[in-house]
């Protein structure tokens, strides 16, 4: 019988070890993992010596210890989270094979790291689309470059329009990227695009936004358990996320721009200039509200399924609404209102 804890073996229960200056800040980083189901358990120790060498001077530092309890497939996303949010330049983030494990503990592990169920936007294809979806399906289990397919878009989410065009992402081997490809089959447009995994996983780490592809997408194919994997990568990302200080600045200047010149036009009664203004500074817009929320911002079409994600403007649904079919009027005071909103929340 192999291992428990073999590499093969993605479900084995592993420990990520950290430790920190702040009792309550491993508290806090545990309550995190625990709520993006990528731990199990976290056993917090204080009063832990720690003996090391640093800017050539030896330190003999008091600190707490985390014992994370996971599985081997989730470590990676566990020891990345813990590693972004750490104070430490270089945080020491070791993870241990743990053998034998009761069976029984093993199993309450699993149960509360598995992937939540998808929600209810990943939901099963329309009509329309689900005999295309199947054959593209079909036609990556029996390419043996492919290594896995994920459904993305809002064919993925369920609310996709009649006329939508389907998105689909192919894992290939590594270092076999293909180019990307778009092309009309039974009338419907088909976007392939193509990577491996190790390319995945920059694009997760490069650019942020790629995280809705996994969090929205249906996973179709997957016998390696690669996007799974990714899955739970981009999950850590999106809790881990935190706004760039250079960024927060430029999106604070451009807001703060955009807003003058919304502002000096209103108050001039110059109506046609203030919502022009807002209207073509709608994206920007869009991008303050994610960064005040330290989100990742999704692509155009993911906006508004995912305006249920923001912690605020407080009924930021009906603002988004009035922002883009309300009167002139109405959509000046909304992009006025959630200026104000992001600008406060990106300054304070």
């Amino acid at each position: 019988m192999p291992s428990t804890s073999s590499p093969e073996n993605t479900d084995a229960i592993v420990q990520v070890v950290v430790t920190a200056p702040d009792h309550d800040w491993l508290i806090s980083l545990a309550d995190r993992l625990l709520d993006d189901r990528l731990i199990g358990a976290a056993r917090i120790d204080p009063g832990v010596t720690t003996v090391y060498d640093w800017n050539d001077r030896r330190h003999h530092e008091t600190e707490s210890r985390a014992v994370l309890h996971t599985t081997r497939r989730l470590a990676g996303s566990v020891r990345d989270v813990v590693t972004r949010a750490h104070p430490y330049e270089v945080p020491g983030v070791l993870v241990h094979a743990v053998e034998p494990v009761d069976t029984a503990y093993s199993r309450w592990v699993r149960d509360r790291t598995a992937t939540p169920a998808p929600t209810p936007q990943a939901a099963e294809p329309h009509p329309a689309y689900a005999a295309l979806v199947d054959r593209l399906h079909d036609e990556a289990v029996h390419d043996d470059g492919v290594h896995g397919l994920i459904l993305t878009g809002s064919v993925a989410r369920g609310d996709a329009l009649p006329g939508t065009d389907i998105d689909v992402r192919y894992l290939v081997a590594d270092g076999q990227g293909r180019p990307f490809q778009s092309s009309p089959r039974d009338g419907i447009l088909v976007e392939q695009t193509f990577v491996d995994f190790a390319t995945a996983e920059e694009q997760l780490r490069a650019a942020p936004m790629h995280v809705y592809a996994y969090l929205d997408g249906r996973i179709l194919y997957d016998p390696l358990g690669r996007l799974a994997e990714l899955r739970d990568l981009a999950q850590a990302r999106c809790a881990a996320y935190r706004l760039p200080e250079q960024e927060r600045s430029r999106m604070t200047w451009l807001l703060e721009c955009t807003r003058d010149k919304i502002r000096i036009a209103y108050a001039a009664g110059d109506l046609l200039k203030a919502a022009f203004a807002a209207s073509t500074s709608s994206w920007q817009l869009m991008e303050g509200l994610w960064a005040a929320n330290n989100l990742p911002v999704p692509p155009n079409s993911s906006v508004r399924p995912h305006l249920r994600d923001l912690s605020g403007p407080p009924d930021v649904a009906r603002l988004y609404e009035d922002l883009f079919l309300g009167d002139a009027g109405r959509r000046v005071e909304v992009a006025l209102e959630l200026l104000d909103w992001s600008l406060g929340r990106l300054t304070d």
